[in-house]
């Protein structure tokens, strides 16, 4: 299923935080859920890509210097200083941007909008996620590093401006099946770069007719924008940004170039006459970005920084590949940007350049689409013999010298062409009560219909947490028995434990006892560490080890004689255990307040008498009782697993019940 996610960053900066809006949608279709959440501040980002920035550059410059091989589509404007760095360092830095921007992503105050993305998106849905800010350090981020996007493997990012809308276009023709796509390349200036690659990229496409201009002129450009309707803009060549990425231009030849300002009227020409996506297979593209979407090209692929050759040539290679094959716009950049991790060793961080600027107005194209147009899809032609009547046909011949000649030559009509009169269009009546109501019906069942599944979709969390708790401390008592009791290593016990006991304060007396306690733990902990969602550190031996040593010094709380014959020392023994098989889990956000829960709550369920471990404790305490019968075993098993199901419920309550509604409801 199709589904766009769209982040609107309403106000804020780095220094005081940012204010975010979420919707999700079907696609096509208006959205089904919105919340609120908040972005603190982090001046530490800016500096951090920076620094990166810095590194990239100098390392991009030192590239240039002592490679032919790869030159790079990019203007370096006079008195800019480029440092030299090694890829190593810049790997390095560019590592701990990737863990900073995750983190602050992980912020107690964002963790609405990350809830809402979890809950309402499935593993196999295609996700378009678009960023809609007027910020351009935003903009220039690696948002596509956020852990979410590695959650759904169909999901890509795009930038849009916080202001858009749709464009009327023109009305069109009716098309025979297998219609053509419709390419204007644009190649310009190539000093110290190969844009002929680019062109014999583009030749090899499928059902495509492509018109190359080969470092135009500035008229001989605005012609062809204004002559025919292209579906694709493509420009391969150099190209800058202004500070802030205010404006952009491109190097149309080696002695001109143009800002979008400058073919503004023809951009929105070639828009209006069915224009879908522009490619900027060139350097520093955001300044052409931010200026495009003032005209509402619906998608645009520019490069954040400066590009190697290779690189933004395999970049195009991929995608053309990808999407021409049948692949969606957004998986065909995705596809296309992370193969890019292949060349990572000669050119960090080369991931990390394409970009979708989108017009949330529009539904990005298919290949399919544009080959096989209806009627409302095609061009209409705008020269006077078209309009007579005249068929308008293309002719590409080869010159070794030029690259591509274009000639145009007119054929006479066979007959007068009639076109089919526009159909007429029903008014639309107004809506009756019935209407009405089944429509409040309907929206009214959807609703309860989405409440109903995003808490059955929470309960099953909780079960299986739930489950996956009790099962793996039953496991985890079965080998603790096995290992205390009946294996080999019974006797090792029975001689060892009381020679260590003598180092204990408090006069505690070590049992095997403690070992069952102490592998109980160590397998909950394991088990835990697998539920569904949860977000936690990537640890392992310190969340195994603090849940062993929990669960043994729960044990060793019961020998104080002033407890032993009370409720109160269920309670002791279960709050030990739950602080720290909980506290060990390395979860990322509020966990403090799961431990509070998971203590509190397996607290109350002792108090209550639901949970007594006075038989267990008693008996696997007798002194010299090295050897149990069955009902040991079965009595261990039984509370275990019930100590093991109590800890983690109250556990799942907390953090996928308790600790979202809490935030959402600001009460902190």
């Amino acid at each position: 299923m199709a589904k766009l996610v769209v982040l609107k960053f309403v106000n804020g900066n780095f220094e005081q935080g940012f204010s975010v809006v979420l919707q999700i949608s079907e696609e096509g279709d208006r959205p089904f859920f919105q919340t609120i959440g908040h972005l603190p501040a982090a001046p530490q980002l800016p500096q951090l890509y920076k620094n990166w920035q810095t590194i990239y550059h100098g390392f991009d410059d030192r590239t240039r210097k002592h490679t032919t091989a790869s030159p790079h589509r990019l203007e370096i404007p006079a008195g800019q200083v480029t440092n030299v760095s090694m890829r190593d360092e810049c790997d390095n830095v560019a590592h701990t941007l990737a863990e900073q921007l995750n983190q602050w992503l992980r912020s107690e105050t964002f963790r609405p909008i990350r809830e809402g993305i979890l809950e309402n998106l499935k593993r196999n849905d295609r996700v378009r996620l678009i960023l809609q800010t007027e910020d351009p350090l935003l903009k220039r981020l690696p948002w596509h590093i956020w852990d979410i996007c590695d959650r759904y493997p169909r999901t890509e990012m795009a930038l849009s401006a916080a202001t858009y809308g749709s464009v009327r276009r023109q009305p069109h023709h009716p098309t025979v099946s297998g219609a053509k796509v419709r390419i204007l390349a644009i190649l310009g200036s190539d000093h110290g770069i190969d844009v002929q690659a680019d062109q014999r990229l583009l030749r090899r496409l499928p059902n495509a007719e492509i018109t190359f201009l080969v470092k135009p002129k500035r008229k001989e450009l605005n012609d062809q924008l204004w002559a025919q309707g292209w579906d694709i803009l493509f420009f391969a060549g150099h190209s800058a940004s202004q500070p802030n990425d205010e404006a952009g231009k491109i190097y149309i030849n080696d002695t001109e170039s143009l800002t979008t300002v400058k073919l503004r009227y023809a951009l929105k020409k070639a828009v209006e006459s069915g224009l879908k996506l522009a490619i900027f297979n060139s350097c520093d593209g955001l300044g052409l970005a931010r200026d495009l979407a003032d005209l509402q090209i619906p998608q645009v692929i520019v490069m954040r920084e400066p590009v190697p050759d290779l690189v933004a040539q395999e970049f195009l290679k991929s995608f053309l590949e990808a999407f021409a094959r049948g692949e969606s716009f957004y998986l065909a950049v995705r596809e296309a940007r992370e193969k890019l991790q292949g060349l990572e060793d000669q050119f960090p961080c080369a991931t990390w350049l394409p970009i979708i600027c989108q017009n949330p107005a529009e539904i990005p194209p298919t290949w399919a689409n544009w080959c096989g147009q209806s009627a409302s899809e095609q061009p209409k032609a705008t020269s006077g013999k078209e309009r007579s009547g005249h068929r308008v046909a293309p002719h590409l011949d080869a010159d070794s010298s030029q690259g591509i000649v274009i000639r145009i030559t007119a054929d006479r009509p066979a007959a007068t062409q009639t076109l089919p009169r526009p159909v007429a269009t029903a008014k639309r009546r107004p809506k009756s009560k019935s209407q009405k109501f089944l429509e409040r019906s309907s929206d009214i069942t959807q609703q309860l219909y989405q409440f109903g599944n995003r808490w059955l979709q929470l309960g099953l969390l909780i079960l299986q947490a739930t489950v996956i708790g009790g099962v793996s401390s039953c496991v985890g008592a079965a080998i603790g028995f096995w290992l205390a009791y009946r294996s080999p290593m019974t006797s090792w016990w029975q001689i060892w434990l009381p020679k260590l006991s003598g180092l204990l304060p408090f006069g505690l007396q070590l049992r095997p006892a403690i070992v069952l306690f102490a592998v109980t733990g160590f397998c909950t902990a394991c088990g835990l560490m697998h539920t569904r969602h949860l977000e936690r550190q990537p640890w392992f031996w310190t969340s195994t080890l603090l849940a062993a040593f929990g669960y043994a010094l729960a044990w060793a709380s019961w020998q104080f004689g002033m407890i032993q014959t009370t409720w109160a020392g269920m309670i002791v023994l279960g709050a030990i255990a739950a602080l720290f098989l909980i506290a060990g889990l390395g979860l990322v956000e509020h966990p403090l307040l799961h431990v509070i829960i998971a203590v509190v709550g397996t607290g109350l369920v002792s108090w209550v008498g639901l949970l007594s471990a006075k038989p267990v404790i008693l008996l696997l305490s007798v002194q010299g009782n090295t050897v149990l019968s069955a009902d040991a075993f079965s009595t261990a098993l039984y509370f275990f697993s019930r100590l093991g199901t109590v800890i983690s419920l109250w556990f799942a309550i907390s953090y996928f019940v308790i600790a979202p509604r809490m935030l959402r409801s600001r009460w902190q």
